[in-house]
Protein backbone atom coordinates (compact mmCIF):
# COMPACT_ATOMS: atom_id res chain seq x y z
CA UNK A 1 0.00 0.00 0.00
CA UNK A 2 2.83 2.41 0.86
CA UNK A 3 4.49 1.66 -2.48
CA UNK A 4 1.24 2.26 -4.35
CA UNK A 5 0.64 5.60 -2.60
CA UNK A 6 4.21 6.68 -3.30
CA UNK A 7 3.80 5.75 -6.97
CA UNK A 8 0.53 7.70 -7.30
CA UNK A 9 1.97 10.79 -5.61
CA UNK A 10 4.94 10.79 -7.95
CA UNK A 11 2.67 11.03 -11.01
CA UNK A 12 1.74 14.54 -12.25
CA UNK A 13 -1.85 15.59 -11.64
CA UNK A 14 -4.06 15.62 -14.71
CA UNK A 15 -5.06 19.12 -15.79
CA UNK A 16 -8.77 19.79 -15.54
CA UNK A 17 -10.68 20.39 -18.72
CA UNK A 18 -10.81 24.09 -19.49
CA UNK A 19 -13.98 23.80 -21.53
CA UNK A 20 -17.34 23.02 -20.04
CA UNK A 21 -18.98 19.70 -20.84
CA UNK A 22 -22.33 19.79 -22.66
CA UNK A 23 -24.81 17.30 -21.21
CA UNK A 24 -27.45 15.86 -23.53
CA UNK A 25 -30.37 13.67 -22.45
CA UNK A 26 -32.10 11.46 -25.05
CA UNK A 27 -35.75 11.15 -23.98
CA UNK A 28 -38.91 9.74 -25.50
CA UNK A 29 -41.40 6.92 -25.46
CA UNK A 30 -40.26 3.27 -25.53
CA UNK A 31 -39.05 1.81 -28.84
CA UNK A 32 -38.58 5.06 -30.78
CA UNK A 33 -34.87 4.52 -31.46
CA UNK A 34 -33.13 6.35 -28.60
CA UNK A 35 -30.43 3.70 -28.13
CA UNK A 36 -29.81 3.44 -31.88
CA UNK A 37 -29.19 7.19 -32.04
CA UNK A 38 -26.79 6.95 -29.09
CA UNK A 39 -24.81 4.19 -30.82
CA UNK A 40 -24.60 6.22 -34.03
CA UNK A 41 -23.32 9.30 -32.20
CA UNK A 42 -20.81 7.19 -30.25
CA UNK A 43 -19.58 5.43 -33.41
CA UNK A 44 -19.86 2.05 -31.69
CA UNK A 45 -22.41 -0.19 -29.97
CA UNK A 46 -22.70 1.16 -26.43
CA UNK A 47 -26.37 0.45 -25.76
CA UNK A 48 -28.40 -2.70 -26.45
CA UNK A 49 -30.87 -2.32 -29.31
CA UNK A 50 -33.92 -4.55 -29.71
CA UNK A 51 -37.25 -4.34 -31.52
CA UNK A 52 -39.07 -5.03 -28.26
CA UNK A 53 -39.80 -1.96 -26.10
CA UNK A 54 -38.25 -1.61 -22.64
CA UNK A 55 -34.75 -2.86 -23.52
CA UNK A 56 -33.07 0.10 -21.80
CA UNK A 57 -33.73 -0.13 -18.07
CA UNK A 58 -31.29 2.40 -16.64
CA UNK A 59 -29.42 5.42 -17.87
CA UNK A 60 -26.47 4.72 -20.19
CA UNK A 61 -24.01 7.59 -20.55
CA UNK A 62 -21.08 8.10 -22.89
CA UNK A 63 -18.55 10.88 -23.45
CA UNK A 64 -17.98 12.11 -26.99
CA UNK A 65 -15.55 14.72 -28.35
CA UNK A 66 -16.66 16.38 -31.57
CA UNK A 67 -16.65 19.80 -33.23
CA UNK A 68 -14.15 21.05 -30.67
CA UNK A 69 -16.48 20.37 -27.72
CA UNK A 70 -17.02 17.59 -25.20
CA UNK A 71 -20.44 16.00 -24.79
CA UNK A 72 -21.88 13.72 -22.14
CA UNK A 73 -24.82 11.91 -23.75
CA UNK A 74 -27.37 10.18 -21.52
CA UNK A 75 -29.56 7.47 -23.05
CA UNK A 76 -32.65 7.17 -20.85
CA UNK A 77 -35.36 4.54 -20.55
CA UNK A 78 -38.65 5.09 -22.35
CA UNK A 79 -41.38 6.94 -20.48
CA UNK A 80 -44.96 5.69 -20.68
CA UNK A 81 -48.19 6.58 -18.94
CA UNK A 82 -48.14 5.40 -15.31
CA UNK A 83 -51.20 3.21 -15.83
CA UNK A 84 -49.37 1.28 -18.55
CA UNK A 85 -46.23 0.58 -16.52
CA UNK A 86 -46.21 -3.13 -15.78
CA UNK A 87 -43.76 -3.44 -12.88
CA UNK A 88 -41.77 -1.51 -10.30
CA UNK A 89 -38.60 -1.64 -12.37
CA UNK A 90 -40.25 0.24 -15.25
CA UNK A 91 -41.55 2.89 -12.84
CA UNK A 92 -38.06 3.31 -11.39
CA UNK A 93 -36.58 3.58 -14.90
CA UNK A 94 -39.08 6.32 -15.78
CA UNK A 95 -38.22 8.25 -12.61
CA UNK A 96 -34.50 8.02 -13.45
CA UNK A 97 -35.24 9.31 -16.95
CA UNK A 98 -37.08 12.35 -15.62
CA UNK A 99 -34.29 12.98 -13.09
CA UNK A 100 -31.74 13.07 -15.94
CA UNK A 101 -33.58 16.06 -17.37
CA UNK A 102 -32.59 18.11 -14.35
CA UNK A 103 -28.89 17.48 -15.09
CA UNK A 104 -28.91 17.99 -18.87
CA UNK A 105 -28.25 21.16 -20.87
CA UNK A 106 -30.21 20.09 -23.96
CA UNK A 107 -32.95 17.46 -24.23
CA UNK A 108 -33.25 15.35 -27.39
CA UNK A 109 -36.90 14.39 -27.79
CA UNK A 110 -37.02 11.35 -30.08
CA UNK A 111 -40.28 10.73 -31.97
CA UNK A 112 -41.20 7.75 -34.15
CA UNK A 113 -41.84 9.19 -37.61
CA UNK A 114 -44.02 6.23 -38.62
CA UNK A 115 -46.43 6.84 -35.71
CA UNK A 116 -46.31 10.63 -35.75
CA UNK A 117 -46.52 12.93 -32.71
CA UNK A 118 -48.68 11.22 -30.09
CA UNK A 119 -50.10 12.13 -26.70
CA UNK A 120 -47.21 10.24 -25.11
CA UNK A 121 -44.68 12.39 -26.98
CA UNK A 122 -46.46 15.52 -25.75
CA UNK A 123 -46.34 14.22 -22.18
CA UNK A 124 -42.59 13.54 -22.34
CA UNK A 125 -41.97 16.93 -23.95
CA UNK A 126 -43.97 18.50 -21.12
CA UNK A 127 -41.44 17.28 -18.55
CA UNK A 128 -38.61 19.06 -20.37
CA UNK A 129 -40.76 22.15 -20.98
CA UNK A 130 -41.63 22.51 -17.28
CA UNK A 131 -37.92 22.40 -16.44
CA UNK A 132 -37.26 25.08 -19.10
CA UNK A 133 -34.76 22.90 -20.94
CA UNK A 134 -33.84 23.53 -24.59
CA UNK A 135 -35.51 20.80 -26.65
CA UNK A 136 -34.31 19.40 -29.97
CA UNK A 137 -37.01 17.29 -31.67
CA UNK A 138 -35.46 14.29 -33.42
CA UNK A 139 -37.95 12.59 -35.75
CA UNK A 140 -36.40 9.14 -36.11
CA UNK A 141 -37.19 6.27 -38.53
CA UNK A 142 -37.76 8.77 -41.34
CA UNK A 143 -36.81 6.00 -43.81
CA UNK A 144 -40.11 4.24 -43.00
CA UNK A 145 -42.15 7.09 -44.49
CA UNK A 146 -43.15 6.03 -47.99
CA UNK A 147 -43.89 8.16 -51.04
CA UNK A 148 -42.10 11.21 -49.67
CA UNK A 149 -42.39 14.43 -51.69
CA UNK A 150 -40.96 17.94 -51.40
CA UNK A 151 -43.86 18.90 -49.11
CA UNK A 152 -43.77 15.88 -46.78
CA UNK A 153 -41.46 17.52 -44.23
CA UNK A 154 -43.56 20.72 -44.21
CA UNK A 155 -46.78 18.78 -43.58
CA UNK A 156 -45.14 16.76 -40.83
CA UNK A 157 -43.78 19.97 -39.28
CA UNK A 158 -47.32 21.38 -39.13
CA UNK A 159 -48.48 18.24 -37.30
CA UNK A 160 -45.67 18.70 -34.78
CA UNK A 161 -46.65 22.33 -34.19
CA UNK A 162 -50.25 21.30 -33.52
CA UNK A 163 -49.36 18.45 -31.16
CA UNK A 164 -46.51 20.34 -29.43
CA UNK A 165 -47.78 23.89 -29.79
CA UNK A 166 -46.16 25.04 -26.55
CA UNK A 167 -42.65 24.35 -27.93
CA UNK A 168 -43.02 25.78 -31.43
CA UNK A 169 -39.57 27.31 -31.02
CA UNK A 170 -37.90 23.87 -30.77
CA UNK A 171 -35.89 22.95 -33.91
CA UNK A 172 -36.54 19.65 -35.68
CA UNK A 173 -34.18 17.18 -37.36
CA UNK A 174 -35.51 14.27 -39.44
CA UNK A 175 -33.19 11.29 -39.02
CA UNK A 176 -32.84 7.58 -39.60
CA UNK A 177 -30.57 5.78 -37.16
CA UNK A 178 -30.90 2.58 -39.21
CA UNK A 179 -29.43 4.24 -42.32
CA UNK A 180 -27.36 6.87 -40.44
CA UNK A 181 -29.17 9.77 -42.10
CA UNK A 182 -28.64 13.28 -40.70
CA UNK A 183 -27.35 11.96 -37.34
CA UNK A 184 -24.28 14.17 -37.86
CA UNK A 185 -26.49 17.28 -37.68
CA UNK A 186 -27.57 16.64 -34.08
CA UNK A 187 -24.41 17.70 -32.21
CA UNK A 188 -23.86 20.98 -34.15
CA UNK A 189 -27.48 21.92 -33.46
CA UNK A 190 -27.02 21.13 -29.75
CA UNK A 191 -23.94 23.38 -29.63
CA UNK A 192 -25.95 26.22 -31.13
CA UNK A 193 -28.77 25.77 -28.60
CA UNK A 194 -26.33 25.44 -25.69
CA UNK A 195 -24.59 28.69 -26.63
CA UNK A 196 -27.95 30.45 -27.02
CA UNK A 197 -29.07 29.39 -23.56
CA UNK A 198 -25.93 30.95 -22.01
CA UNK A 199 -25.97 34.19 -23.95
CA UNK A 200 -25.96 37.41 -21.92
CA UNK A 201 -27.36 40.69 -23.24
CA UNK A 202 -26.24 44.03 -21.82
CA UNK A 203 -28.84 46.12 -20.01
CA UNK A 204 -28.47 49.03 -22.44
CA UNK A 205 -29.21 46.77 -25.44
CA UNK A 206 -32.22 45.28 -23.67
CA UNK A 207 -33.72 48.68 -22.91
CA UNK A 208 -33.17 49.92 -26.45
CA UNK A 209 -35.00 46.86 -27.74
CA UNK A 210 -37.74 47.34 -25.14
CA UNK A 211 -38.34 50.89 -26.34
CA UNK A 212 -38.67 49.72 -29.96
CA UNK A 213 -41.03 46.90 -28.97
CA UNK A 214 -43.27 49.21 -26.93
CA UNK A 215 -43.44 51.64 -29.85
CA UNK A 216 -44.48 48.76 -32.07
CA UNK A 217 -47.33 47.71 -29.76
CA UNK A 218 -48.54 50.23 -27.18
CA UNK A 219 -48.81 48.78 -23.65
CA UNK A 220 -52.36 47.87 -22.58
CA UNK A 221 -54.59 49.63 -20.07
CA UNK A 222 -55.05 48.48 -16.50
CA UNK A 223 -58.03 46.28 -15.69
CA UNK A 224 -60.14 49.23 -14.50
CA UNK A 225 -59.05 51.08 -17.69
CA UNK A 226 -58.11 54.16 -15.67
CA UNK A 227 -54.56 54.46 -17.02
CA UNK A 228 -52.04 52.82 -19.30
CA UNK A 229 -49.45 50.45 -17.83
CA UNK A 230 -45.98 52.02 -17.67
CA UNK A 231 -42.89 50.00 -18.54
CA UNK A 232 -39.72 51.44 -17.01
CA UNK A 233 -36.68 49.24 -17.71
CA UNK A 234 -35.50 45.63 -17.88
CA UNK A 235 -32.40 43.56 -17.15
CA UNK A 236 -31.14 40.00 -17.49
CA UNK A 237 -30.83 38.13 -14.21
CA UNK A 238 -29.75 34.65 -15.29
CA UNK A 239 -28.93 32.14 -18.01
CA UNK A 240 -29.83 28.53 -18.86
CA UNK A 241 -32.53 29.47 -19.60
CA UNK A 242 -32.12 33.22 -20.17
CA UNK A 243 -34.17 35.04 -17.53
CA UNK A 244 -35.25 38.66 -17.80
CA UNK A 245 -37.04 41.02 -15.43
CA UNK A 246 -39.13 43.95 -16.67
CA UNK A 247 -40.15 46.56 -14.12
CA UNK A 248 -43.53 48.13 -14.77
CA UNK A 249 -46.32 49.91 -12.90
CA UNK A 250 -49.06 47.23 -12.80
CA UNK A 251 -47.58 43.80 -13.58
CA UNK A 252 -50.70 41.91 -12.46
CA UNK A 253 -52.80 43.69 -15.09
CA UNK A 254 -50.61 42.68 -18.05
CA UNK A 255 -52.57 40.15 -20.09
CA UNK A 256 -50.88 36.86 -20.99
CA UNK A 257 -51.21 37.67 -24.70
CA UNK A 258 -49.10 40.82 -24.24
CA UNK A 259 -46.55 38.83 -22.22
CA UNK A 260 -46.36 36.35 -25.11
CA UNK A 261 -45.93 39.24 -27.55
CA UNK A 262 -43.01 40.60 -25.52
CA UNK A 263 -41.40 37.15 -25.29
CA UNK A 264 -41.66 36.54 -29.04
CA UNK A 265 -40.24 39.96 -29.84
CA UNK A 266 -37.22 39.42 -27.60
CA UNK A 267 -36.66 36.01 -29.18
CA UNK A 268 -36.51 37.65 -32.58
CA UNK A 269 -34.41 40.61 -31.46
CA UNK A 270 -31.62 38.67 -29.72
CA UNK A 271 -31.57 35.30 -31.48
CA UNK A 272 -33.31 33.18 -28.84
CA UNK A 273 -35.32 31.47 -31.57
CA UNK A 274 -34.64 27.87 -30.57
CA UNK A 275 -34.67 27.85 -26.76
CA UNK A 276 -37.06 28.73 -23.93
CA UNK A 277 -36.70 31.99 -22.06
CA UNK A 278 -38.34 33.32 -18.91
CA UNK A 279 -39.79 36.81 -18.73
CA UNK A 280 -40.84 38.16 -15.33
CA UNK A 281 -42.80 41.36 -14.71
CA UNK A 282 -42.26 43.14 -11.40
CA UNK A 283 -43.52 46.33 -9.87
CA UNK A 284 -40.84 48.99 -9.49
CA UNK A 285 -39.88 49.92 -5.94
CA UNK A 286 -41.60 53.07 -4.68
CA UNK A 287 -38.85 53.98 -2.24
CA UNK A 288 -37.32 57.41 -2.32
CA UNK A 289 -34.41 58.05 -4.67
CA UNK A 290 -32.06 58.47 -1.71
CA UNK A 291 -32.60 54.89 -0.58
CA UNK A 292 -31.30 51.80 -2.31
CA UNK A 293 -33.72 50.88 -5.12
CA UNK A 294 -34.48 47.38 -6.34
CA UNK A 295 -32.57 47.86 -9.55
CA UNK A 296 -29.29 48.36 -7.68
CA UNK A 297 -29.60 44.82 -6.39
CA UNK A 298 -29.62 43.66 -10.00
CA UNK A 299 -26.49 45.68 -10.83
CA UNK A 300 -28.22 48.08 -13.17
CA UNK A 301 -25.96 50.69 -14.82
CA UNK A 302 -26.20 54.27 -13.61
CA UNK A 303 -26.90 55.68 -17.07
CA UNK A 304 -30.09 53.67 -17.66
CA UNK A 305 -33.17 55.36 -19.01
CA UNK A 306 -36.79 54.93 -17.95
CA UNK A 307 -39.50 54.26 -20.46
CA UNK A 308 -42.48 56.37 -19.44
CA UNK A 309 -45.77 55.85 -21.23
CA UNK A 310 -48.62 58.24 -20.65
CA UNK A 311 -52.18 58.04 -21.89
CA UNK A 312 -52.28 59.18 -25.54
CA UNK A 313 -48.61 58.44 -26.36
Amino acid sequence: LESAVEFIQSKPQLAEESQEQIKLAIIGRPNVGKSSILNRMAGEVRSIVDSRPGTTRDVVDITVRAFGREFKILDTAGIRRKSRMTDRLEKYSALRSVACLEECDVALLVINADEGPTEGDARVAGYAFEMRKPILIVVNKWDLIENKTSTTINRYQEELHLALRYIRYAPTIFTSAEENQRISKILPQCIQMYDQSRKRISTSELNKALRVILEKHTPPLTKNRSRRIKFYYMTQVGVAPPRFVIFCSDPKDVHFSYRRFLENEFREAFGFNEIPLSLFLRERSRKAHGSKPEEDLLEMPKNRFDLEWEEGD
